[in-house]
């Protein structure tokens, strides 16, 4: 028996093997690097996001033995000249507004109230159910990232408020397409016109190529539609409402404060003006040149709004993060974060 024979032939195949398994190695080596780099990207872009999407809410719990209305001094509550929004324990809004640094509540319920305070817009304080109007349902769900393509036939939309008591003034917040989201102010001769008849009337009509938005006026005997944003056009309608400016009342009583708690949230609202403004965020995060990103936002009624999503040949790794955020209305709710990246 060749035993000299038999130890080269083991000693070949042992090398082969390892020939085999280097070979192994350096096909999947780049791959598992990818895999690795690509998934500490996702945790750095996960952490990041969130910090992007956050900001600070103050929730009050106050309360009053009686009296018309309240006033709130931001010192009280530790904040200073923030938005905020106020509510019944029933979650219904309850009508307030800012003189200085003082936040007037026009309740005084002996029950408790809840008081929200953010750096981040609310829209709690806009009014959104005109009295009567003609609308589809697109441009008025009350979802601000539903909207209407005029493009589609030849819509005529109108809108009339009635005008509170104590009114003064009036912004318009509309949203569409070309400009984005911005408050209108309401024209003098429209603002006469609605203080004498008691009836803010507006309306969105399509040109063609836009829209105009236009409100009821008057000049001695001859009522006419004002075109105070005759330019701003945008073909895709999405949602409007209109803010009150009311005096302030006086012989307000002041609240007793039960408690008061700061904590950081995730907004609805800076979600949005992220993918609205993707390119921005991305400049943001830092992102390797070699990178691209998607991002995407389930919200809570199903919803989905995305950016930067595109259909790509090479692998796509994502992450699906669950989150609470607190959404245009100061309500706490479930929804989704969904990033890709390639």
């Amino acid at each position: 028996m060749n035993k000299r024979g038999s130890h080269v032939g083991i000693i070949a195949s042992f090398t082969i093997f390892i020939m085999f398994l280097i070979g192994i190695y350096l096909v999947l080596d780049p791959v598992l690097r990818t895999q690795k780099d690509k998934q500490l990207l996702l945790d750095h872009l996960e952490i990041d996001l969130l910090n992007e999407f956050s900001d600070n809410l103050t929730t009050a719990i106050i309360s009053s033995e009686g009296g018309t209305c309240l006033n709130l001094n931001d010192s009280e509550v530790g904040i200073s000249d923030e938005y905020a929004i106020v509510k019944d324990k029933n979650k219904v809004f309850i009508s307030s507004v800012r003189s200085g640094n003082t936040l007037v509540i026009s309740s005084s319920s002996e029950t408790s109230m809840w008081v929200y305070y953010s750096p981040v817009e609310f829209y709690g304080n806009y009014q959104e159910d005109a009295n009567t109007k003609i609308c589809n349902n697109e441009f008025c769900d009350g979802d601000w990232s539903s909207y209407n393509n005029i493009t589609l036939g030849n819509p005529e939309y109108s809108f009339n408020y009635s005008v509170p008591s104590n009114a003064i003034g009036v912004l318009w917040r509309i949203k569409e397409n070309l400009l984005g989201e911005r408050n209108l102010t309401i024209s003098g001769d429209c603002w006469n016109y609605a203080i004498n008849n008691n009836l803010l009337v507006l309306k969105v009509i399509n040109t063609g190529v836009g829209s105009t938005w236009r409100c009821l006026a008057t000049d001695g005997e001859d009522v006419w539609w004002d075109y105070p944003f005759m330019g701003q056009l945008g073909i895709n309608l999405y949602e409007e409402g209109i803010w009150w400016q009311v005096e302030t009342p006086s012989g307000c009583s002041v609240p007793t404060i039960e408690s008061v708690r700061n904590s950081e949230e995730i907004f609805e609202k800076k979600i949005r003006d992220g993918i609205n403004d993707f390119e921005n965020l991305k400049a943001n995060l830092s992102i390797p040149v070699e990178s691209e990103i998607s991002l995407s936002f389930e919200m809570a009624n199903g919803k989905i709004l995305s950016a930067g999503k595109k259909n790509v040949s090479t692998n796509v790794y994502a992450r699906e993060i669950p989150i609470q955020y607190i959404d245009y209305y100061a309500n706490n709710v479930a929804g989704k974060l969904i990033i890709r990246i390639w």
